[in-house]
């Protein structure tokens, strides 16, 4: 039943936003509650220890993106309360006798690499794209988007992906400032930024079993260079930078 309401209830949703009646754009940044919902439904139905632990960590992160999107917390600052949230998980199942670790680490790191070449080099489940703004706010959950900014003054942005990816081409654009800051976050999910060659580059991102790298080629500093300052994480997901 919940695939059915949940596609009455989006249908209904963006009927009322053609009748003018409410207005979408104020709705997208509740979208975490449906993590939210999904890990209380997991928590209360699931049999099973694991089931419970998925539910519980659907939750904390639905309830992060949720006070991020409301202004409540800087998402990038609370990144480390993974790394607590794993160990304790980690710590909890080294405690219990008869638990097969090794088996556990293995379905991670397959999760982990299978979440990386599904959203990195294979396309995103939805191929939707679009062109131009001199910002970047994309939110893919469960979807993908393709995207190229060609304005020549780039003012950085955010994105987010749970379980979806973004390709976004930024080999058009300038900055008419010093610098932009832009933050990629990806939750099971993927994206791939390509920058100019005269641009530098600075990493401030992390990954928690998965990856955040820079590829790029960094030009001379010069008076007249270019920085894009890369904030977020990458949770079991890939976020790759290219020229």
């Amino acid at each position: 039943m919940i695939p059915g309401l949940t596609l009455v209830g989006i249908g209904a949703l963006f009927l009322l936003d053609n009748l003018h009646i409410v207005h979408v754009s104020t709705w997208i940044a509740y979208w975490p509650v449906i993590l939210i919902a999904v890990g209380l439904v997991k928590m209360v139905d699931s049999t099973y220890t694991a089931g419970r632990i998925a539910g519980g960590v659907l939750l904390a992160v639905g309830g992060l993106f949720l006070a991020d999107n409301l202004g409540y917390i800087r998402i990038e600052e609370m990144w480390p309360l993974i790394l607590i949230a794993i160990g304790v998980f980690m710590l909890w199942n080294r405690m219990r006798p008869g638990y097969d670790y090794g088996q556990w680490w293995g379905h991670s790191m397959r999760a982990t690499s299978w979440a990386r070449e599904r959203f990195q080099h294979h396309g995103f489940p939805y191929n939707m794209s679009s062109f131009g703004g001199n910002s970047v706010n994309e939110v893919n959950v469960f979807s993908g988007t393709r995207r190229v900014i060609t304005d020549q003054d780039f003012r950085g942005g955010k994105i987010s992906c749970v379980f979806g990816g973004i390709n976004l081409d930024l080999t058009g654009a300038n900055i008419a400032g010093k610098s932009a800051v832009l933050m990629v976050s990806a939750v099971y999910g993927g994206a791939v930024v390509r920058i100019p060659l005269n641009w530098d580059l600075e990493m401030r991102g992390a990954g928690v079993f998965g990856g955040y790298t820079d590829q790029t080629m960094h030009p001379p500093i010069t008076a007249e260079t270019k920085k894009l300052i890369v904030k977020g994480g990458a949770v079991f997901g890939g976020v790759t930078f290219k020229n």
